[in-house]
């Protein structure tokens, strides 16, 4: 456990990393759909955005006879630009049903995230995080778990900072309240600010603490690029340290990544482990990733990232694929296939990922109005694949329906009253009308699906 737990805050400091890729993407255009092919499975992602910016519905749907089947489900509620609310919610017996809740908040000087789960509506807190700043710079970050009717407190981030940097980071762990773990990092920096070194240590008493861990960066002689991290681990024995791993980097003349090296420690010399290859188009966008293995003392391309442009299209195609090492050649293989999210760098298991942009309307233009004078609710997209929406936390719309041609009554919420979710997929092309209430006041309005 206590390995593990080190090993994840190692992962956690590799954001000191400053290595360039550059992905193709539009800029002008927002991710809209991706399509996901993994293993035996296709699954679609599809996303709608507030503001041409914020990600209010996050849907997931899979592919079965031809037909796409809502799975899951992630709603986003912004008031003024900030999220308050995320909910999680699956398909089941022909409607979403709500399992999962975060809800956000800021009181001065803090930002609290309350983790809930929810069985039959009813909602049951297990987790709370409480961040403390001062002049804007995190200070305290303390987690609290729900157990025997009251918080307790699980774990507790202190930051130390000076000259604007931070210092020293304490992450002090508990079990049922009681201490059971302190750990120490000791930030140490070059004089461009760039960081040097981070000291792990494990607290035995008080201020008494036994050495840990200890990783380097080196840079590029003049620039802020990372050439190679090295990691060492104490040796009790010989009160020393001990070589553990290393990650040597290599950069082209635009200062993009080009091939990224990982040795361990094996005795008395580097061991090879992986080698990554990324090359670029000739505008200079990512086109290939390679991972290369050493076999029979040679780096042997095992699998290759290939990445379509799509700087003037709107679908973008990424395929992971065997090289001669890896199987047989050329045969579609999962693997973490890492790409941009609107200028995020994310990472997805898969086969292939298809990628559609589109212009997204920005919703403070009203599509679809309905307009009493006191209130105006916009509902988006319209026309539609069958999912509308509309920020209820604005609105304070009580209760929705939807009728087919015929008067037919064909959906109504079912869930709380904040979300803002209009789900009439799977149902015929064509014109339908919602009837939303608020205040004992009704509003009509059409929808289409296309």
């Amino acid at each position: 456990m206590r390995n593990l737990f080190f090993r994840k805050l190692l992962f956690s400091l590799t954001f000191f990393l400053t290595t360039e890729i550059v992905f193709s993407e539009n800029s002008k255009t927002l991710i809209s759909e991706i399509n996901v092919f993994e293993n035996d499975s296709t699954f679609k992602i599809s996303y709608l955005y507030e503001n041409q910016k914020d990600v209010v519905l996050e849907t997931k749907s899979y592919l079965k006879f031809g037909n796409w089947l809502n799975y899951s489900q992630i709603e986003r509620i912004f008031i003024n630009g900030l999220c308050t609310n995320q909910i999680e919610r699956i398909w089941k017996n022909d409607g979403w049903i709500d399992t999962h809740l975060i809800e956000f908040s800021k009181p001065e000087g803090q930002t609290v995230e309350l983790f809930s789960d929810i069985e039959s509506n009813i909602k049951k807190s297990y987790k709370k995080v409480v961040s403390d700043f001062k002049n804007s710079a995190l200070e305290k970050k303390s987690e609290y778990v729900f157990a025997d009717n009251r918080w307790v407190i699980s774990s507790v981030n202190d930051y130390v900072y000076e000259n604007r940097r931070l210092k020293d980071l304490y992450i002090t762990l508990y079990n049922k309240g009681i201490q059971i773990n302190k750990i120490k990092n000791t930030y140490a920096y070059h004089p461009d600010s760039t960081v040097f070194s981070v000291l792990q240590q494990e607290q035995i008493v008080d201020t008494l603490y036994r050495n840990v861990q200890l990783n380097k960066w080196f840079y590029v002689p003049g620039t802020q690029l990372v050439s190679s991290q090295r990691s060492a681990v104490w040796n009790e024995q010989i009160s020393g340290w001990e070589n553990n791993s290393k990650t040597e980097y290599e950069y082209d003349n635009n200062g993009r990544l080009i091939t990224e090296f990982l040795f361990y420690w094996k005795s008395m010399f580097w061991e090879k482990s992986v080698n990554y290859i990324y090359d670029y188009d000739s505008s200079g966008n990512l086109a290939q990733k390679r991972l290369m293995l050493p076999i029979y003392k040679q780096w042997r391309n095992a699998v290759s990232i290939s990445y379509s442009d799509q700087v003037d299209s709107n679908t973008q195609t990424i395929e992971s694929a065997n090289g001669f090492w890896g199987g047989n050649k050329g045969q579609l293989v999962s693997s973490y296939i890492p790409f941009s999210f609107n200028g995020d760098m994310q990472l997805q298991k898969a086969k292939k990922l298809k990628i559609i942009y589109s212009n997204i309307v920005n919703s403070s233009e009203p599509q679809v109005v309905i307009d009493d004078s006191d209130n105006t609710l916009t509902v988006f997209p319209n026309p539609s694949n069958g999912i509308f929406y509309f920020n209820n936390s604005l609105s304070g719309i009580n209760r929705w329906a939807v009728y087919n041609p015929e008067g037919l009554l064909i959906r109504k919420n079912e869930g709380p009253a904040q979300s803002g979710v209009i789900d009439i997929t799977g149902f015929p092309k064509g014109i339908y009308i919602l009837i939303a209430e608020k205040s004992n006041q009704k509003y009509h309005q059409k929808l289409t699906i296309k």
